[in-house]
């Protein structure tokens, strides 16, 4: 467990040390909820999923 937790703890301050990396990994994240996890897509997607198992 020594390792995982010495491996988190280094990945918080990478993230709190560096603006960069933190704004990095802010914007990808804020293109991920937008473009993957949208109610829009994700109804899109459910409803492909049933008129596939429909037409079965």
């Amino acid at each position: 467990m020594r390792v995982i937790s010495d491996s988190l703890a280094w990945g918080i301050l990478q993230i709190l040390y560096n603006d960069n990396y933190a704004n990095y990994l802010r914007e990808n994240a804020y293109k991920k909820v937008v473009n993957v996890f949208n109610w829009d897509i994700i109804a899109k997607d459910t409803s492909n999923v049933y008129n596939y198992l429909l037409s079965r």
